[in-house]
């Protein structure tokens, strides 16, 4: 039994060991760097190949003149003249007065007649312009430069436009404006404007 095992054992074959695997070795530092200026040269040969093909396109975009926009100027419409105005003939303003429709003297005589006709009521204000045929109404201060401007200048007629009312004088401006006239119980406008040559003044009673 043991010779049997023993020759057994002898004719088995001898089981091989596994192959070690080769160690990897590391590259060194120096061949790393050499790989890497390579690298580093082959993309810049790239980037500088590229840059030659593309630098005469763009030369050429530089040459090439912009356009320049031209400014279409709008036409000038032609002027229209305007006819000038010519200056109406009004009256000029006398000296050391406000007043158009005074002289100096009569604009002096005007005043001092107003300080005297003030001292007077309205009672007596209002029987002077009835008895020249003028308005009796407005207050004291109107009535006083009613009869003043008419001593000055003489009683105001009624309107030659509508035949009713009676002009007003504005002394200012030396013009009359007739406003209208009540008939019964209806007021008749005229609004019709006078120069002071229009109207023909009568003398004035005192």
């Amino acid at each position: 039994m043991v010779s049997t095992r023993k020759s057994g054992l002898k004719n088995s074959k001898p089981v091989p060991k596994a192959a070690k695997a080769p160690a990897h070795k590391k590259p060194s530092e120096k061949k790393t760097a050499k790989a890497i200026k390579k690298t580093k040269e082959k993309v810049a040969n790239k980037e500088n190949v590229k840059k030659a093909k593309d630098a005469p396109k763009a030369k050429a975009k530089k040459d090439t003149p912009k356009a320049v926009p031209v400014k279409v100027k709008p036409a000038k419409a032609d002027k229209v003249k305007v006819p000038e105005k010519k200056p109406q003939n009004k009256p000029k303003k006398p000296a050391g007065t406000s007043y158009l429709g005074y002289t100096p003297d009569q604009y002096k005589k005007f005043v001092e007649l107003k300080e005297k006709l003030d001292e007077k009521t309205n009672n007596d204000l209002k029987e002077i312009c009835r008895n020249n045929g003028q308005k009796v109404t407005g207050t004291k201060s109107e009535l006083v430069e009613r009869i003043a401007d008419g001593k000055i200048l003489g009683a105001i007629p009624k309107c030659p436009s509508c035949g009713g009312g009676r002009p007003k004088w504005d002394a200012k401006t030396a013009t009359y404006k007739c406003p209208g006239y009540m008939e019964d119980s209806d007021f008749i406008n005229c609004n019709k404007k006078f120069i002071a040559s229009d109207i023909q003044r009568s003398p004035w009673q005192d």
